[in-house]
């Protein structure tokens, strides 16, 4: 019998929290690290490798497409666009679309590129009056 029970307090993340987080470890890697927009066949691509996820198979034996990723992301407000890649444009989503959902939902803070601070000459010469 102790064998069989469930914990009854801890919820199986829904969904959509999932693809949340499996869409975050995706344009976290190495692949995508330095891009700032994403085709969605290539979210999905990405999604269906993933080993003991339902992204294979979530569409009733089907794979998950583009219009079942973007009704999945719609409740935290972020939509496909249509970007240009290069020299053609596709369906697809910007980086900065999925951090307020990150931050939110999973404790993520976006990634903040790194400045750094270097020496400025005065465009013009301060005036000085005698």
């Amino acid at each position: 019998m102790e064998l069989s029970k469930e914990d009854k307090d801890t919820d199986p993340a829904s969904n959509s929290e999932l693809l949340l987080k499996d869409i975050c470890n995706i344009i976290h890697d190495g692949d995508f690290g330095s891009k700032d927009r994403i085709k969605t066949a290539d979210v999905t691509g990405k999604l269906h490798s993933i080993d003991e996820s339902p992204w294979s198979n979530y569409n009733f034996g089907r794979p998950l497409d583009g219009s079942g990723l973007a009704r999945l992301l719609r409740p935290y407000g972020i939509r496909p666009k249509t970007i240009r890649f290069d020299k053609e444009t596709d369906k697809g989503y910007y980086k900065s679309d999925f951090e307020d959902a990150f931050k939110r939902y999973l404790g993520v803070q976006p990634e903040t590129p790194v400045t750094y601070v270097t020496d400025v000459t005065p465009v013009t010469k301060p005036i000085i009056y005698f």
